[in-house]
Formats: C-alpha cells, sequence, structure tokens
C-alpha cells in the first residue's frame, strides 16, 4: 500500500484574471531505447517509450516530437536509427508484425518482419560499416524457436542467426558488433555471453562470471585494453548489481564494480565505453539507482555515483553523442537527461513529451506545482515550473509515497514538502 504525502508550499498568493491556455505540460518523459544519427547537419535522436509513441528530438534533446503517422507504431520497445542517414529508423514492437521501417523520419512506416517468429523484440545492433546488416534480439518465452534474427537487406528479410545454436533457448538482452571487425559479435542473455566470429552463423558461449548468468547489457574496450570485455549482472542472490570484465574470453572474470545490497536488487541497463578518452572514462546506468561512471579504464575502485541534476533514477538507456565528447543521455520512466560534461551535471531534457497525470496543482507567480504521476508504472511526485508552464521539471519522484495535495501558505520564501504527521521533511 502505498503511503501518502501532503505538500505545503509557503509563499504569497496573487491570483490575476485572465484567459485560459494550454501550458503543454508538464510532461511525462520515457525512453526505454534510444538511437542518435546524423542527416546532413542534424543530428536526430530517436527515443521509444514502450507505453505511449517514438519520440524525435531534431535539436539534440532541446524538445521531442511526438511520431504517430500509422496506427501500429504505437509501444515501441527499441528503435535503432542509421548512424550517416538518420531519416532510416527501425522500431521494435509486441505484435505480431514486430519490425517497422521508415525512411521519411517517421513520416511513413512500413512493416519488415518478413521471417521473423518472435513477437518480443527487445533490442537491436547495426553493422556500423553496413546499415543494412540489423541484429534484433527478442525475449525467449515457450513455444519460441529462435531469439535472434539478422537482415541483411534493411529489413527486407530476416533470418535466424545460428538457427540450431543453444542460444535460441535464452532471452537475448543486449547485443554488440565489433566496429573494427563486424563479424564478430557478442550478445548478453538470461544464461551467459555469448560470441560469433561469422556474424552470428555460429556461437560460442562464454562461462559466465562467478558462476552468475544473468547478464543484462555488455560493451567491449578495443582500443586499450585488447579484448576487454564487460557485463552487467544482476546478483539476485546478494541483491546487487554487478560489472565484470574478462580479457580472455570468459576463462577468467574480475568484479571491478558491485553497487549494493538493495531493494529493489540494482538492475544494470546500459554499459557504454566514452569514444573520445580512448576508453578511460566508462559509463553505467542501474535501474533504479541512476548513473554511475568510472574514470580509470573500469578498473576496479575507479566507479563512483554521478546522479547530480538527476531527480527520476529509473534510468532504462544510454547514449553519447557520435561526434561532441562528453555528451550523454539517458532516459527514465518519468524524464530524459541530458549531460554536456562526462555525465558530471545532468538537466532534464522531456519537453514535448507526453502530459503526465495531475491530482493537485498551485500556483504563485510563475511558479507552479503539481503532484503528478505516470498510471503505467506507478511513478509518482512533484513537478514544478519556474517559468508560467513553459518548461517543467520533476523535484521529487518516489515509488512508495504518493502525493496528493499541494498547498500555498506563507513561510520565509521557502517550499516544503511535509510528509503526513511531520515526520520527514525535504526541500524542492
Amino acid at each position: 500500500m502505498k503511503k501518502v504525502i501532503a505538500l505545503i508550499i509557503s509563499l504569497p498568493l496573487t491570483v490575476f484574471s485572465a484567459e485560459w491556455q494550454s501550458l503543454n505540460g508538464p510532461p511525462a518523459g520515457r525512453a526505454d531505447d534510444m538511437s542518435m544519427g546524423q542527416d546532413g547537419s542534424t543530428w536526430v535522436i530517436y527515443a521509444a517509450d514502450r507505453t505511449h509513441k517514438l519520440y524525435k528530438s531534431v535539436n539534440e534533446g532541446e524538445y521531442w516530437d511526438s511520431i504517430y503517422t500509422h496506427p501500429e507504431v504505437t509501444n515501441p520497445t527499441c528503435v535503432i536509427t542509421e548512424p550517416n542517414y538518420a531519416r532510416v529508423v527501425y522500431i521494435g514492437k509486441n505484435d505480431a508484425t514486430p519490425v517497422w521501417k521508415s525512411t521519411d523520419w517517421g513520416q511513413t512506416w512500413e512493416s519488415k518482419s518478413y521471417g521473423i517468429t518472435n513477437t518480443n523484440p527487445l533490442c537491436f545492433a547495426m553493422d556500423p560499416n553496413n546499415p543494412n546488416v540489423i541484429y534484433a534480439g527478442f525475449e525467449w518465452y515457450t513455444d519460441v524457436d529462435y531469439t535472434i534474427f539478422r537482415t541483411i537487406n534493411g529489413g527486407e528479410q530476416w533470418n535466424p542467426c545460428g538457427s540450431s545454436s543453444l542460444i535460441h533457448s535464452y532471452t537475448v538482452r543486449d547485443i554488440w558488433v565489433n566496429p573494427n571487425s563486424p563479424q564478430i559479435l557478442y550478445v548478453a542473455t538470461n544464461n551467459s555471453v555469448w560470441k560469433s566470429i561469422d556474424g552470428g552463423n555460429n556461437w560460442i558461449r562464454l562461462n559466465p562470471p562467478a558462476g552468475l548468468a544473468d547478464i543484462y547489457c555488455l560493451t567491449l574496450n578495443t582500443d586499450i585494453l585488447p579484448n576487454a570485455l564487460f557485463v552487467g549482472v544482476r546478483d539476485w542472490d546478494g541483491d546487487c548489481g554487478v560489472i565484470y570484465r574478462t580479457q580472455n574470453n570468459g576463462s577468467t572474470w574480475q568484479e571491478v564494480f558491485r553497487l549494493g545490497p538493495y531493494l529493489p536488487t540494482p538492475e544494470p541497463t546500459a554499459l557504454e565505453i566514452e569514444k573520445n578518452t580512448a576508453g578511460q572514462i566508462m559509463y553505467t546506468t542501474f535501474w533504479p539507482w541512476g548513473f554511475y561512471k568510472s574514470t580509470n579504464y573500469g578498473n576496479s575502485g575507479s566507479w563512483f555515483e554521478s546522479n547530480n541534476g538527476i531527480v527520476d533514477r529509473n534510468l532504462r538507456s544510454l547514449i553519447q553523442h557520435p561526434q561532441t565528447p562528453g555528451w550523454l543521455f539517458v532516459g527514465a520512466y518519468a524524464a530524459l537527461y541530458k549531460s554536456a560534461n562526462y555525465g558530471n551535471l545532468w538537466q532534464e531534457k522531456s519537453n514535448g513529451y507526453k502530459l503526465a497525470e495531475s491530482d493537485d496543482i498551485s500556483a504563485v507567480n510563475s511558479n507552479i506545482f503539481e503532484t503528478s504521476y505516470t498510471p503505467f508504472d506507478q511513478i509518482d511526485g512533484i513537478i514544478k515550473s519556474y517559468d508560467a508552464g513553459n518548461n517543467w521539471q520533476w523535484v521529487y519522484i518516489d515509488h512508495d509515497f504518493e502525493p496528493t495535495d499541494v498547498e500555498i501558505a506563507p513561510s520565509k520564501y521557502r517550499y516544503h514538502i511535509r510528509l503526513i504527521l511531520g515526520k520527514y521533511w525535504t526541500y524542492c
């Protein structure tokens, strides 16, 4: 059962007579997956919100437009765009026709699912040197034959990768294609890490770290440490999220970062190596604990939390700007965030997204407070505008405490959130 918060805001109240107008907010930004590419001089970001639609930004996350030009292109679970021709974009969705393609920035769509026999896509990966070669990973469930497919002609036809391999008995959560040797693939599953050296025709299973096989994400450092494979593991028994590294194809593993024990058990949702630092800086996200980074090649003892500016720490996705060093984007359940300094400071960038639902609202001058929630994930919190509703940001989010009222009263220029009975206090 959720607990209830009563919110008291202390400020003088002035009421003005005015006509009503839409504030276009507050937004509830969500990105289960993101992909970024270039089209001419424009950088385009696509964000898949599995509870709603596909969103697109053409100004590096400052504003988002929803894409809804086809009744079937809703609730996308994953997305990928061509890195140098971003008008081409693919989405995956839980459906009998799970893959769709657009060649005009999402204005029109075609189903590109021929040959796919699974209806629950989770991830994409594209050959960096040939955008017609795409891999799609799927969830395993009863009566499913295959969980990873490949197309070599831009989605016209898909075939299972290594149709006789045991990899198809497991859920495929992440796929990494070697940019220097695209025939080399690594795949994270709920069983272990799998490797192919022939474009997915044949697979070998790497020994999992410390007997832990629940792998959620992976990446490789091909610049400094040869064959340095990093994986994110959810350790259910220890209530921890753990990053491991191997440099010998899984013969031995080294634990380099452990988050926990915490409840809920941290789930590693993304791993990235900063492209512009030769592997020195690494990033990872943990649901629901936020963003962490290493400044020493991912070595043990070098990881630290970096959530300055991130209110919603239910992070599901992470991408880097392909060209601008240190620019990062992360997506959570209720907000998207952008950093322009290697994740040291974050700003919410959710303008244009679908609206959060509101229980109560209160305003003074240009300050507006709402108690808001996103129904699909039961995310509740306080959202505020500092400029009469033109821009919004979450200032408080909680899974267990449900804010229901916002009030205004005089009290020395401070805003107070008071939980019922005055047990806890904080500022927003």
